[in-house]
């Protein structure tokens, strides 16, 4: 995958780069992840925030020369960006979105407690990074990671959605909060 970054400011101070990229299918609600320096919000910095809202997605990546000093601001950006952004929210391993983004998320893909991503879903030709690398990444690969991130939640979100349209999947009711989106999805075709 290729892309190129444009590096713009938030807030006339915030230097990120940003990538933005409309797909070819659509969702309702919102696809949120989160690339960090470390596990908890308290020890770490956040140095990424992506989205998938209908058909686009959005990826953010504080540069490295802003972290230091704003940190605290990017995550309260990617904080509220998020909070007006279309629910439900839809993350992998929510409990991690949650506790960097402050907030609850709706809809969990990850279809059993502690699955890697890798083994929840593959996606041929196309190969991540692992999440231990971010920790000292820099912009480009962070980037990189985060897009393919997104990619394969929005690919395990639609292949699951679909099995459980189909009464096929169904893992210990993970999916029960989809069951109104799935009915409104079904009566528009």
């Amino acid at each position: 995958m290729t892309f190129q970054l444009k590096r713009i400011k938030l807030y006339n101070e915030i230097d990120i780069y940003y990538l933005s990229m409309h797909l070819p299918v659509w969702i309702h609600g919102t696809i949120v992840d989160v690339e960090t320096r470390g596990l908890y919000p308290e020890a770490a910095n956040m140095t990424a925030a992506g989205f998938i809202k209908g058909n686009k997605l959005s990826a953010f990546v504080l540069s490295r020369e802003s972290e230091a000093e704003h940190a605290t601001a990017f995550k309260k950006w990617a904080e509220n960006k998020l909070s007006r952004s279309p629910r439900p929210y839809i993350a992998y391993y929510k409990e991690f979105e949650e506790r960097w983004l402050n907030t609850s998320i709706d809809i969990e893909i990850q279809p059993g407690n502690n699955i890697k991503k890798q083994f929840a879903i593959h996606l041929d030709h196309i190969t991540n990074s692992s999440n231990a690398a971010m920790m000292s990444a820099k912009e480009p690969a962070i980037m990189h990671h985060l897009v393919l991130d997104l990619l394969e939640e929005l690919a395990l979100y639609c292949s699951l959605s679909h099995h459980y349209r189909d009464r096929s999947f169904n893992h210990s009711g993970v999916f029960r909060e989809m069951d109104h989106l799935c009915a409104k999805e079904d009566l528009q075709k």
